[in-house]
């Protein structure tokens, strides 16, 4: 009877040093950090330094965000580095970027043989988006769009 809590708490004691050692938390306070100056370097249209400094935020990190991911893709091609723009872009369709989303004018500068190769594996990656989705979280949240909705025209029409 007292060996299922003492069990219990035991994990989560190990858990909580485990957590503590930073072992598994890594701060990305210094990604951020990289991240406002590359913004601040493309304000000032210095598409080269942002780039850079993209990129070498990129190495250090392994989690990217997608507007960070979407912004170095813009300085890539800008900067004529469409190789790097053509990886960063399918790393944004497997964080569930459409095709559509590229649709920005200084993506149609990316050369057409790189656009054949992410229309070509475009299906592989956004799959790894879609095994990604809890379809039963999204379901849910369908429901209450769809309540959310029924209430609001309910509350119109009176």
């Amino acid at each position: 009877m007292l060996k299922t809590p003492f069990c219990l708490l035991l994990l989560l004691f190990l858990q909580a040093a485990y957590t503590a050692s930073g072992q598994n938390s890594r701060s990305y306070k210094p990604y951020y950090k990289a991240i406002n100056q590359a913004e601040l370097s493309v304000v000032e249209l210095n598409f080269s330094q942002g780039y850079a400094i993209y990129s070498k935020a990129f190495e250090q990190f392994d989690r990217h965000q997608r507007a960070d991911l979407y912004n170095a893709s813009l300085c890539a091609i800008l900067t004529g580095n469409t190789h790097q723009a053509k990886l960063w872009m399918k790393e944004l369709i497997a964080l569930g970027f459409t095709l559509s989303s590229f649709d920005a004018s200084i993506f149609k500068r990316l050369p057409s043989s790189e656009w054949d190769e992410i229309k070509a594996e475009y299906d592989s990656l956004h799959n790894v988006y879609r095994a990604s989705l809890d379809l039963t979280y999204l379901a849910a949240l369908d429901t209450l769009r769809s309540r959310e909705q029924q209430l609001v025209l309910g509350s119109q029409s009176r």
